[in-house]
């Protein structure tokens, strides 16, 4: 089989939109997006009806006495809710790697400000040599 009769041969896929890369083709509208966020936004809304402030203290209360009795699962929703999750561990080997990206866009950075205050300074400098500081013109009435 040549690569030219594979180009021909139809997306593995079936006729889902997809190219023979199995990418989207030309032209695909997309799929549906989420068929249920119109019920999730029905739920949300009745429950935030239904709950009142002081449901919610009684629950929260009842989760810290959780916890307090050592609770895990409570204590870690706790934690989570309000001192925020734990972030990921650093992989130490990219710890260097990171840093000198950073460094580079900071250099890149201080780079461009450089240009822009040498450009700015041209440009006072072109304006001055005109003789114009004011950069209005002058009309002649008659």
């Amino acid at each position: 089989m040549s690569i030219r009769e594979l180009e021909v041969l139809p997306s593995p896929n079936g006729s889902n939109g997809r190219d023979t890369g199995g990418r989207f083709a030309k032209g695909n509208a997309g799929g549906p997006g989420n068929p249920y966020a119109r019920k999730s936004a029905q739920v949300r809304s009745l429950m935030i009806d239904t709950v009142s402030t002081d449901d919610l203290q009684e629950i929260i209360r009842k989760l810290v006495g959780m916890a307090k009795a050592g609770d895990i699962a409570a204590a870690k929703l706790i934690l989570d809710r309000t001192a925020g999750r734990v972030a990921d561990p650093v992989d130490p080997d990219w710890v260097d790697i990171e840093g000198r990206k950073i460094e580079k866009i900071n250099e890149s950075d201080r780079k461009a400000e450089i240009r822009k205050a040498e450009w700015e300074a041209q440009l006072k400098a072109m304006s001055s040599e005109d003789g114009d500081e004011d950069d209005d013109f002058d009309v002649d009435e008659d």
